[in-house]
């Protein structure tokens, strides 16, 4: 806001200052003046206005040889606005060389316009000065207008002020008000707190006397103790030399133990030779286990890619056999518990060969296999069937613990 003001009081001052029949000025002053006072100015005029803002003196006082030098000028205007030649002049240069170039028509109306010089100079200085006024007054609007504004914008923030300023005044009250109910507490606070410490005074007082009642008593107290721990003193004086006599004992009974101790040594060192080499024969026995393992576990799993192979080739043989003789649709899922029977027994076979089993557990699967196969046949119970599904599980579990060995 100060900014604009700022701009506003600068902004005439930027122009030449022009009282009637003043100087010193700016083309753009004059295209400005012209807009304020409405006049469309020509070329001939603008040179005009030009050369009079050129002036350092008022019209009036001119001597005879400067306003020869204007008349000069202003015919220089006229001549080249119609096209004619002109005649340099300036100050520096004396009245007779600027026209010694004249011919008579140019000196004749260079007379001319020698007494109409002060006229001429007279009536531009007018319409720049009213120019000026024009524009000085628009100026000055604008800115009582800025001041108008900026009293209003004073008002509503002197209003809005005012409000704060109430709420304010009404949260001090408030807050006064807060504070006395909060001193009024810690009043009665004061008064319960006084209360509360006579109390605990008169408990600390009472307290104190039942603290020398019993001063006294461990006065009592101590010296009783004092006389058992002179008799605890005696009793250790004998239990130490008991003691003397005990430890004389057990140094004889450490020494007959550290001459054993050096026998189990001995016997330890030669229990742990014993157990090197048994280690050794252990490794050499497990290294040819693992490698018999490592052939059983091909086997095997060469074994369940052929049987795999049979299976499906024997699916695809029986498949072809159905369609063409029409059997029955359990056929197959018969077939297929034959076959994986007899796979079960086949690795179950296996498995108790590796594992070392007695001939008596290797009879009992070879036939219980073969009946599980009739039971799951003909049998068709319940208990039957979770029998048969318990047994074919059997292998499975028995095949996780040979890939686990």
């Amino acid at each position: 806001m100060a900014l604009r003001r700022l701009d506003a009081s600068t902004a005439v001052d930027s122009y030449p200052s022009v009282p009637y029949e003043l100087s010193d000025g700016e083309e753009s002053f004059i295209r400005e003046a012209s807009r304020w006072i409405g006049m469309n100015l020509s070329k001939l005029d603008l040179c005009h206005h030009r050369i009079i803002l050129k002036l350092k003196k008022s019209c009036h006082e001119l001597n005879a040889e400067q306003l020869g030098k204007l008349a000069v000028l202003l015919l220089n205007c006229q001549s080249d606005s119609e096209g004619r030649p002109v005649f340099p002049c300036t100050e520096e240069m004396p009245l007779r060389q600027c026209t010694e170039r004249m011919d008579p028509n140019t000196w004749n109306a260079y007379h001319l316009i020698t007494n109409r010089a002060k006229a001429v100079c007279a009536s531009v200085r007018h319409e720049q000065f009213r120019g000026l006024t024009e524009l000085t007054v628009n100026k000055l609007m604008s800115t009582a207008h800025e001041q108008v504004r900026m009293m209003d914008e004073l008002a509503a923030n002197h209003l809005k002020l005012q409000t704060i300023t109430k709420q304010v005044v009404e949260e001090m009250v408030g807050n006064n008000e807060r504070i006395v109910h909060q001193q009024d507490d810690i009043m009665k606070l004061s008064e319960v707190q006084r209360a509360k410490v006579e109390s605990n005074y008169r408990d600390l007082l009472r307290e104190k006397g039942l603290i020398k009642a019993g001063q006294q008593e461990v006065a009592v107290l101590l010296t009783d103790l004092r006389k058992r721990i002179d008799e605890s003193m005696h009793q250790l004086e004998e239990q130490t030399k008991r003691s003397k006599v005990s430890h004389d004992s057990l140094l004889t009974d450490l020494e007959l133990l550290q001459a054993n101790a050096a026998q189990i040594a001995a016997k330890i060192h030669e229990t742990g030779v014993h157990f090197a080499q048994h280690h050794q024969a252990v490794e050499e026995h497990y290294g040819y286990t693992l490698e018999q393992l490592q052939r059983i576990n091909a086997t095997v799993a060469n074994m369940l890619e052929s049987i795999r192979t049979l299976q499906q080739d024997f699916n695809r043989q029986l498949a072809w056999l159905v369609e063409k003789v029409g059997g029955s649709e359990k056929i197959i899922p018969k077939l297929n518990i034959i076959l994986v029977h007899i796979a079960y027994l086949l690795l179950g076979m296996i498995c108790l060969a590796f594992v070392g089993a007695d001939k008596l557990l290797r009879v009992v699967f070879i036939a219980a296999v073969p009946g599980n196969l009739i039971g799951a046949n003909i049998g068709e119970g319940t208990v039957e069937s979770k029998k048969t599904i318990h047994f074919r599980t059997a292998p499975i579990h028995e095949w996780e613990n040979y890939k686990t060995c």
